[in-house]
This record gives structure tokens, sequence and C-alpha cells, in this order.
């Protein structure tokens, strides 16, 4: 029945080969709420409705289409009848939007935040890998972008067969992220080149079963010794709450705290001792 359902959603809402014309009026409706859809060598659905993010954000606003439900459950029975396939989705980002996610560009925290939803609904994450790219052709609608993320159905040896999981997890903690801040700072300065990796890590975490991401907060050494190692736990933890509410999966985040006995840098002056004051991250 859900597939004889969806067969009747694709017939009367999808725009895409049944060879029937669209009228003005429907352009003009599909241009103001999108097209959901997704296809592979053996599986295709489209419907009217798509996830909808606003310039400069990378979480999407809630779904309103219960054929975009739909999509992903008939998704869902396809993916578990084929072991063979795999979800790709890449998410999209104009050139002049900012990117305040922890990720390579705001198209790839756009493509994460999707994939949680379709987690949330029953697809595996092993099932999804992820890209972002930067487009000046997104259809939008005022402040609202209609086609943030696109979806397609690839072969498992076209996208897992490319990574060396363990290569990947040894090249991160043997250059591991080292994020520094002041008390009180309320954002994270993440440069570029750590972006890049927050994007592997997030791979690699999808992918390889009970990995988790291991946050160790430092202090210098001045101070109480005590209170330093409490520090550097609370440090760990603001950067949690960060990454969460980047869309890293809580569950996958673990804390501690090395107070002043793991310095990078001489902490007989202002410069090491700011050095010091650092959370690195680490994949377990």
């Amino acid at each position: 029945m859900t597939l004889i359902l969806g067969s009747i959603l694709q017939h009367y809402l999808c725009c895409g080969d049944s060879g029937a014309s669209v009228g003005s009026d429907e352009k003009q409706a599909l241009s103001k709420i999108g097209i959901f859809s997704f296809s592979g060598e053996d599986f295709k659905y489209g419907s009217k409705g798509s996830f909808i993010f606003l310039r400069d954000e990378f979480d999407h606003l809630p779904i309103s289409y219960d054929s975009i439900n739909l999509g992903i459950e008939l998704l869902k029975k396809h993916l578990e009848l084929h072991p063979d396939q795999n979800l790709s989705i890449t998410g999209y980002a104009f050139s002049s939007e900012g990117n305040k996610s922890i990720f390579p560009n705001l198209g790839f925290a756009r493509a994460n935040s999707t994939k949680n939803y379709f987690v949330s609904k029953g697809i595996s994450k092993e099932r999804v890998f992820l890209d972002g790219k930067i487009s000046n052709g997104i259809l939008s609608q005022g402040d609202s972008l209609l086609e943030g993320v696109s979806f397609v159905l690839l072969r498992s040896d076209t996208e897992s067969g490319l990574t060396d999981y363990g290569q990947l997890k040894q090249e991160i903690n043997d250059n591991p992220i080292h994020l520094y801040f002041e008390v009180g700072q309320s954002t994270i300065n993440i440069s570029e080149n750590d972006r890049s990796k927050m994007g592997k890590i997030i791979d690699y975490l999808d992918h390889v079963g009970d990995s988790e991401l291991i946050l160790t907060g430092h202090t210098d050494n001045t101070g109480d010794r005590a209170e330093n190692f409490i520090l550097g736990e609370a440090r760990a933890n603001f950067l949690k709450s960060y990454l969460i509410n980047n869309g890293v999966q809580e569950s996958m985040i673990k804390t501690s705290s090395k107070g002043p006995d793991e310095p990078i840098a001489s902490n007989s002056t202002q410069e090491g001792r700011s050095l010091n004051r650092r959370v690195t991250i680490n994949l377990f």
C-alpha cells in the first residue's frame, strides 16, 4: 500500500518524467514551495515541498509537507531492500551567505542538518554521505532558500569505498584540532583548515560504529591546580554544547580535563599561556 500511495503521489505531484506540461500557475506555486525529490538507478520519488532554509542559517525550517515524510519512508524501505545503495545529500549556499557553522561551508552544514532529520525518521546514518557546495543558482523566495539540499542514490562502492577510516582517524589524532578561547567567550573561532577537519570527523562518526568524539579541556598553570581541572572540564563542556548546536549528536561526544598537566607551550610567557588554554578534539 505504501508503494502504491507513493506511485499515486508521484503521478499527481511530481513534475519530473511524466511528460505532462507544467502550467504557469503550477510553476508559480513551485517557485514558492520547491520540489522534494531523489532518484537512483531503480528508484525515483518527487513531490511538492522542500527542505527550506533561511539565509545564513544551517538548520532547516520545520517540515510542513506529509509527502516529504512519505518519501523518506519509501526511501527507508528501498534502502533496506538494496544494501548496495546509499543516499548522497548535497547542501548548497549562496556565496554571499556567512558561514557560522563549524563545517567547511554552509552547504555542508545544511546537508548535515538534513541528514539528522532523515536519521530521526529511521534512515541509518551509515547509509548517508554528505557534501556541500557554494552556488548562486539556488531557488529562493525572499530570505528563504527552497533548494538548499539535493538527494541522489548511489551504489555503495561509489561513496564508502573511497575512504580509509582507519587512516582518517590516525590523521585526525596525529594532528588534532585545538580550539583556543578566553573565559566568557560565547563563540568559537575556527580556522578554514579545522572546518575541513570537522567535515571529515562527521564522516568518520557517521560511518564507524561505536566511534566517539573526545573533547579534552586544558589550562595554563596559573591559579589553583584543582580549580584548573574544573575549568578545563567547563571549557570542554562549552565546546560540547557548541557542537551539539551545530548538529553533532550528543551521544557521540565525551569530555575530560587535563587541567595544566599537558601544556603545548611555555607558561612563562603570555603567548604561551594563551596557547595552553584550549580544548583538543580527538577521535576514539
